[in-house]
């Protein structure tokens, strides 16, 4: 399967952010959002959209009058229910989650060719896993980048953004992160769409997904299949450096431009973006530093056992 051969007041457990947050100018490229601006760059186009009611939105999309990346729904503060159940899985799980990690970081600095690692996270719930295992591979002695791009569910990876990134690194430096795989959708739409650009001469990454969580036996390099509650899974905007979901529509992106997103800048007093990733990292390095946590291995008798149990 893998055989391609292509080169708000935040509580004590989360500690307020150290520096300001890059938002962009004139020029996106270079947009951080709420993080620090070494974590990551959004390779995504800040725009102005009106919202759409959710029952429009389904309305629209269930006609087949509108795809689901030409919309977005207003995004509201977490409620004290969401905040409860994020602090309840962050406590509950912040270790396993660290080692999880620390097990992927060691794996990449093990198996990867000597130099820089470039980690493209899928937009947004990649964007914090993409984070921390930058942090991490930092830690190890590697040369990181972190990108965060868009890839849409019948639409494809965002190719504009990809060419900027392969205009600046090799192909074969490139990994691509997200959280877990659920169905294993989106997993299946890089694979398609990286395909069909390597189909016609271009010169693109393999489509090496890395996650923490390989629900559904597509990830090149998971550190589990088990479906545990990762705490980033539970919020939105405000655990993704303040960045809705992505934006594929002609209205606000033309030829040649990054897909879209909107900054949720009203959402800035919730945010937890910078205070989730800083919380874990006692853990995360505790966990790089302990020789019991060896690096994770995923190889296709994984997978094939996980389709074999979903068939």
């Amino acid at each position: 399967m893998w055989s391609f051969c292509w080169p708000a007041t935040s509580p004590p457990c989360l500690p307020a952010p150290s520096s300001p947050s890059g938002w962009p100018g004139a020029d996106p490229v270079g947009f951080s959002g709420s993080y620090a601006a070494d974590d990551v760059t959004f390779l995504l186009k800040p725009v102005e959209l009106a919202p759409t009611p959710v029952a429009e939105k389904e309305r629209l999309i269930q006609s087949g009058a509108r795809h689901y990346s030409e919309m977005l729904s207003a995004e509201e503060a977490p409620d004290a229910t969401y905040l409860a159940l994020f602090h309840q899985a962050l406590a509950a799980n912040r270790g396993r989650f660290a080692g999880d990690l620390a097990r992927l970081a060691k794996a990449l600095h093990r198996d990867r060719p000597p130099g820089e690692i470039v980690l493209a996270s899928l937009a947004r719930a990649g964007t914090p896993v993409g984070v921390l295992l930058r942090r991490a591979l930092v830690r190890l002695g590697r040369p990181v980048a972190h990108y965060s791009l868009s890839i849409i569910r019948d639409r494809g990876i965002d190719r504009a953004a990809l060419d900027w990134m392969l205009a600046r690194h090799a192909a074969d430096r490139m990994v691509f992160v997200d959280g877990w795989t659920g169905k294993g959708a989106i997993a299946g739409e890089l694979v398609a769409s990286l395909g069909r650009e390597h189909a016609g001469g271009a010169a693109v990454p393999a489509p090496e997904l890395v996650a923490v969580a390989d629900l559904a036996g597509v990830a090149a390099l998971a550190a589990t299949a088990a479906d545990y509650l990762i705490p980033s899974a539970i919020l939105n905007a405000v655990v993704s450096g303040l960045v809705s979901r992505t934006v594929l529509n002609d209205d606000v992106v033309g030829p040649g431009e990054f897909h879209a997103c909107v900054v949720q800048h009203h959402l800035a007093g919730h945010d937890l973006s910078r205070r989730f990733v800083d919380a874990l990292m006692p853990d995360l390095e505790a966990a790089l530093a302990d020789a019991a946590v060896a690096p994770a291995v995923w190889g296709e008798g994984d997978r094939r056992d996980l389709a074999d149990t979903s068939a």
